[in-house]
């Protein structure tokens, strides 16, 4: 996918390269502006475990629930501004630069353990992701007929630098008399920025308010996958002191590779090597927006 994205993105990188040739770009050029909201698609699944115990002196019984969680971080606000400029009445090519602004997702589980049938020990764990993509689509455009609504269908290709961070919290709560009856730990891992390739499609519409002035409507598909190669713990704090400074580096910070030996992780000097992931950033938007003529 991210080798079909990324050939898409040079064809229709090489398309706008009309905008640098002096006879296209006087013909009619025009601004845009336009804000959304995408719903997000191509989620992602998170499997989490909740544990429940009975703990005795010599056994532990119990039971476990699992529950299955899915979000894609497309979702969220959606900004854009776009350059554009007719090649013909039923064509257009348009450089768009965007920004996106994911909603929050939380998971919740918990471990909820009974001691003696006395005590409770209890660990509720929070974590919130959120992300953030920006960059550009080069776009074209494709017009139907009219002067006072116009149809469109839109091709391009996304170039975005996302990144995202996971906050977590834990909570414990204990009944034992010789432990602290409350405890918690948070921390904030922030996922670095990285590039992407990806693209999109849109149908929509406009219609004149003014002579060089028109109001456009569209829905937008975008498919674009976020993979981070590396990030760090930025936050780690235990009942609100800070303890970010006692961490290896090891434990603060972690490189996403291909493929990794389990010995790589054996020193405290160097960072916590995992599998790559995937993070979903695709969405479906709608949007309102003004179109302005600049040069007829």
């Amino acid at each position: 996918m991210n080798q079909i994205a990324y050939k898409f993105g040079v064809i229709i990188l090489l398309t706008t390269s009309v905008f640098f040739h002096t006879d296209t770009f006087s013909q009619k050029l025009y601004i845009k502006a336009n804000i959304g909201y995408g719903l997000g698609i191509n989620k992602d699944d998170y499997k989490l475990r909740s544990d429940y115990n009975q703990i005795y002196l010599d056994s532990i019984e119990g039971y476990s629930k699992y529950e299955l969680k899915s979000f894609s971080l497309g979702q969220g606000l959606n900004v854009e501004a776009s350059l554009g400029s007719f090649l013909g009445k039923h064509i257009s090519v348009e450089i768009t630069g965007f920004y996106h602004k994911s909603s929050k997702h939380t998971l919740n589980y918990e471990e909820l353990n009974t001691l003696y049938s006395q005590y409770q020990v209890d660990f509720h764990t929070e974590e919130v992701y959120t992300g953030k993509m920006y960059g550009l689509k080069p776009n074209l455009v494709f017009w139907g007929g009219g002067d006072n609504f116009r149809p469109y269908i839109k091709l391009g290709g996304v170039i975005g630098i996302a990144s995202m961070t996971r906050e977590s919290q834990i909570r414990i709560y204990n009944t034992h008399p010789n432990y602290y009856p409350t405890e918690d730990y948070t921390w904030v891992f922030e996922y670095k920025s990285h590039l992407n390739l990806g693209y999109m499609v849109s149908v929509g519409f406009e219609i004149i308010l003014a002579k060089d002035l028109k109001f456009f409507s569209e829905c937008s598909y975008t498919a674009i996958s976020y993979i981070p190669t590396s990030g760090e713990y930025t936050e780690y704090k235990y009942r609100g002191k800070d303890m970010l400074n006692t961490l290896t580096i090891n434990e603060r910070y972690i490189e996403f590779e291909d493929t990794y030996y389990s010995t790589e992780n054996e020193s405290e000097t160097s960072p916590t090597k995992l599998l790559k992931n995937a993070y979903s950033f695709s969405n479906i938007s709608l949007s309102v927006g003004i179109r302005l003529n600049l040069i007829n």
